[in-house]
């Protein structure tokens, strides 16, 4: 290869091969990927939502996750989303809120309560509040929608290994719960778990099998 070439340019060869190594390095350690969460648990059956998850991570021993949560409860139900919460998988390090579109929500200190679903890491609620108080149209009413950001620290090996669908509590823990107050039937409030829809082939399967979850209709 370094026929006929003198010893700066071979020098300057080594160093660009280097520099390509390195580039190539980063490029293959960022991850880019998405998700759905779907209700999958409810204390009282009346909210809804659907939430498309990002996971990035772009090497080193922080990542993000971004959360744009949409109000899909039935109209003739109203009721507003006025908090989020999240775990993340046990492998994090740490989790911490970040911003939201919607300003009226603010960072809630770990843990958060919300029972009956125990504690969550991270989350954002009206005041800085999950279970809350005052007035909830200053939450995300139907058919609206707000995105939520999250901070994630831990090592890069696992960071790396994470995705949309992983990077959310696995096993016994709940990946989300979503607050929902100021229905229109007897000014209901709810708590939503949420949990990532499976890939579309596997989804097809479960439905065939009757095993995906139907939302429980009441008025």
């Amino acid at each position: 290869m370094f026929r006929n070439m003198t010893t700066a340019s071979i020098r300057r060869a080594v160093a660009c091969a280097t520099l390509a190594s390195g580039l190539c390095a980063a490029s293959a350690s960022a991850s880019f990927s998405t998700a759905t969460y779907v209700p999958c648990g409810s204390t009282e059956g009346f909210g809804s939502f659907r939430a498309e998850l990002v996971y990035s991570y772009d090497g080193g021993t922080s990542a993000s996750v971004s959360i744009t949560l949409t109000n899909d409860t039935e109209m003739s139900l109203g009721g507003y989303i006025t908090a989020l919460a999240i775990s993340p998988n046990a492998s994090v390090g740490g989790v911490s809120a970040g911003l939201a579109t919607n300003l009226a929500f603010e960072g809630i200190a770990s843990p958060v309560s919300a029972p009956p679903y125990g504690d969550f890491a991270a989350g954002f609620g009206l005041g800085g509040s999950f279970l809350g108080s005052g007035d909830p149209s200053a939450g995300i009413g139907v058919g609206g929608s707000g995105t939520f950001n999250f901070m994630l620290s831990g090592s890069a090996a696992v960071l790396a290994a994470l995705n949309a669908e992983t990077v959310l509590s696995q096993g016994g823990g709940y990946a989300m719960v979503v607050r929902f107050r100021g229905g229109a039937v007897d000014d209901w409030s709810d708590k939503v778990v949420g949990c990532a829809l499976p890939a579309p082939g596997a989804l097809a399967l479960l439905g065939a099998a009757g095993l995906v979850p139907r939302r429980r209709r009441r008025v």
